[in-house]
């Protein structure tokens, strides 16, 4: 073939060929370093005599040293864009490989058992009686690694790769929770790092093991907003409604099993840079109205009401001289600082 022709000589009908030797002293049983040891290789004939002799040029360059207890470390940690997931949400867990071999006098030391392995992971899940959650459980949850889905297996652990070798990688994963049927309460996270051979399966023992604190919220929530149709049309001079009032009076139901709930106010106006588009973008809802709104920890936030009841009046006064458009009122429901939903209700300024 035309590749072998490259190798192959016709004026002494020789040819060139290169032997890769590995060496593999996986299996030996090293108590201590062996230090500045010399290999040498020689292809020799039937008959026993040197075909390719070892130069000695060559032979300074098969020294070699074997350390004992000198192995690498996968080293890692992790964490989690929100310690609550709410169910119909996502929450991102951030995972952070270090692999880091051991170096003596500048020299590193290579770990070998490392060349041809894959990195992998398994997330496991565990309730508050430290019980591993099974598959069942946990159907409809999913963790999302570079755009691939993974779903836990029966035993409810999920495994993939998530390099193609050992090496230092941060890896982003999704924790998809949009149709879980996991029941509300405290859970542990537990994220194991490994290399193997296909960076799925691992021996008895994993390189690095995380334990994150999660707490799955799986209440449904009620939250209605009533506003008089009156009080819809605004006249942008005089900031009043058709009932010749200034005020927008909003009639709020809630209800839901959140720990901290509290209710929080934002407004958007339609930005019109498409007749086609129906996008809003955020305005401050303080340069609207005259009541001295409650500020949040969020810009153009504001609080509504910090401990909500079942039913609840919220009022405010508009301002004169507004700017005209199409605008979104929206009342955002918060467990503690966790955004959980929002409804909305639209008003016209014209």
């Amino acid at each position: 073939s035309s590749a072998s022709n490259i190798y192959y000589h016709s004026e002494n009908h020789t040819s060139e060929e290169e032997f890769i030797f590995i060496v593999d002293l996986k299996d030996t049983n090293l108590n201590s370093d062996v230090i500045h040891k010399s290999m040498l290789l020689e292809l020799r004939e039937s008959n026993d005599n040197p075909v390719v002799p070892v130069l000695d040029i060559s032979q300074q360059k098969l020294f070699y040293n074997l350390y004992s207890n000198k192995e690498a470390v996968i080293d890692a940690s992790a964490s989690l864009s929100n310690s609550s997931l709410y169910v119909g949400q996502n929450v991102d867990l951030t995972v952070i490989t270090d692999f880091s071999q051991q170096k003596i006098a500048n020299t590193t030391v290579i770990d070998t058992n490392y060349y041809d392995k894959r990195l992998g992971i398994k997330l496991s899940l565990y309730d508050s009686d430290g019980e591993l959650v099974n598959g069942a459980s946990m159907l409809g949850t999913a963790f999302v690694y570079q755009g691939v889905r993974y779903y836990p297996r029966q035993d409810g652990t999920v495994r993939f790769n998530i390099a193609e070798s050992v090496a230092n990688v941060s890896s982003k994963i999704t924790i998809d929770a949009t149709t879980s049927s996991l029941a509300t309460g405290d859970y542990k996270l537990v994220i194991d790092t490994f290399g193997s051979s296909d960076g799925i399966y691992y021996g008895l023992v994993s390189s690095k093991s995380i334990e994150k604190d999660i707490r799955i919220i799986n209440d449904l929530f009620g939250l209605k907003v009533n506003l008089d149709n009156n009080d819809v049309l605004i006249d942008k001079d005089t900031g009043m409604g058709v009932d010749e009032n200034d005020y927008l009076d909003f009639q709020i139901q809630y209800s839901s099993g959140l720990t901290s709930p509290n209710i929080r106010v934002s407004m958007y106006r339609r930005t019109y840079t498409d007749v086609y588009l129906y996008d809003y973008e955020l305005v401050d809802f303080q340069d609207y109205v005259k009541t001295e709104l409650v500020t949040t920890s969020q810009s153009k936030m504001y609080m509504v009401n910090e401990a909500p009841l079942a039913r609840f009046q919220y009022i405010v006064s508009l301002k004169e001289h507004l700017k005209t458009g199409t605008y979104q009122i929206r009342f955002n429901l918060f467990d503690g600082d966790n955004f959980v939903g929002y409804v909305s209700k639209y008003i016209i300024i014209e």
